[in-house]
């Protein structure tokens, strides 16, 4: 990627335990466990300070994204406030690495929690238009209308 100038987000898409209960975070039972063990939250944390180490200073790597889709916890914050110091900790040129969060599918509440802070923390949003019968039957250009107004603003 970086021989033709593509850049990279390195995204935690499975977290120890899953964020969010989805086959795609690794797991088939729905279950989600991150937040139910601190051994769980621990070692996630301890993921982020390597791939921090070992991948923040690679040219083309853009950002890393936290985690991917989390189910918004009640600790989901304190989660990332925590796995945002550590990350940041690991060396001086951390300090100002972009790093990503995913809104939990709350964009107003973590929209807030990105603008209260004084680091390079990027909001990350996903809007999907594919899994009702209504979304299906949704011209391409009412989905482009639906982001312009009811997400962009």
């Amino acid at each position: 990627a970086a021989e033709v100038g593509i850049g990279v987000l390195i995204d935690m898409h499975g977290a120890v335990g899953s964020q969010n209960g989805q086959s795609h975070s690794g797991i088939s039972d729905h279950h989600v466990g991150l937040f139910e063990s601190q051994q769980n939250m621990d070692m996630t944390v301890a993921c982020l300070e390597f791939l921090m180490r070992n991948l923040g200073q690679v040219t083309n790597v853009v950002g890393i994204q936290i985690l991917n889709e989390p189910v918004d916890s009640p600790q989901l914050k304190d989660f990332y406030n925590r796995a945002i110091s550590a990350m940041r900790a690991v060396a001086e040129w951390a300090a100002v690495f972009p790093l990503y969060i995913h809104d939990a599918f709350n964009l107003e509440e973590y929209s807030n929690f990105v603008s209260a802070r004084d680091d390079w923390v990027i909001q990350d949003h996903h809007s999907y238009f594919v899994f009702t019968p209504k979304d299906t039957s949704e011209s391409a250009s009412n989905h482009t209308q639906e982001v312009r107004t009811n997400i962009a603003n």
